[in-house]
């Protein structure tokens, strides 16, 4: 094969393997005993599979399904999807690395590497549990609103100020915070104009909780006018 014709022949299969794309996620959390639902899909406009529904499952990278998932899994298929259902995780399955194949028997990996885009499970032994903590704080200087701070991590935080009538408004500020210990400290600051500043620290439900919790615990503080600060937790288990 003369050098011309090895990149022609190189240029063939990059050009017929960009002709399919495959959706899905890079890593998957799972909770062990329960099970996952790994979303997938894929598209193509060239070199149509002969079987759009025939999806198989590879591990990384035998040449079959491994026996350890047969009887635990089912392939969601039909408008071009190729998601895939597993029961019963179990911490063997941390770690893994999958991948589809859609219409292995017919689409080769010269039409498209399947194999370079896998899924890794993530299995976790305790159910993450994420909080809404939302932190308010009353007071009557409207141009100079107080200013509220959080302790945890800055993730996707809102403020809002709504007026409560009789020249009184509330400023709140709201965020998620998913809870990695027993007994994380959520610790809220506000500052008013003029520099008067108080403090309002709680500590969250412990992890393993079995129903749905609220906690809402508000304490006055006098500053100028009024000055009013209200933690509010509530919890919700993924």
């Amino acid at each position: 094969m003369g050098i011309r014709t090895h990149l022609l022949w190189i240029c063939y299969v990059f050009w017929t393997s960009e002709a399919w794309d495959v959706y899905l996620p890079s890593s998957i959390k799972a909770l062990e005993r329960s099970c996952v639902y790994i979303p997938c899909s894929f598209d193509y406009y060239r070199n149509p599979p002969t079987r759009p529904s025939r999806v198989v499952w590879y591990h990384w990278y035998p040449n079959d399904v491994i026996d350890q998932y047969r009887g635990r899994t089912r392939v969601t298929t039909g408008n071009k999807r190729c998601s895939l259902y597993i029961s019963r995780v179990t911490s063997f399955n941390h770690g893994e690395k999958l991948y589809p194949w859609v219409d292995p028997e017919n689409v080769g990996r010269i039409t498209h590497r399947f194999f370079d885009k896998t899924v890794r499970i993530e299995v976790v032994e305790d159910p993450e549990i994420t909080i809404t903590v939302q932190c308010s704080a009353d007071h009557t200087c409207y141009r100079n609103s107080p200013t509220l701070s959080l302790n945890i991590p800055p993730k996707d935080q809102h403020q809002t100020e709504n007026s409560l009538g009789g020249g009184v408004y509330r400023v709140t500020k709201t965020t998620d915070f998913t809870i990695m210990k027993q007994d994380e400290t959520i610790e809220c600051t506000v500052q008013h104009h003029g520099g008067k500043r108080a403090r309002r620290t709680e500590t969250s439900i412990p992890l393993r909780v079995k129903a749905k919790h609220l906690m809402n615990h508000c304490s006055w503080q006098v500053y100028h006018l009024i000055g009013f600060i209200c933690v509010y937790i509530s919890k919700r288990k993924l």
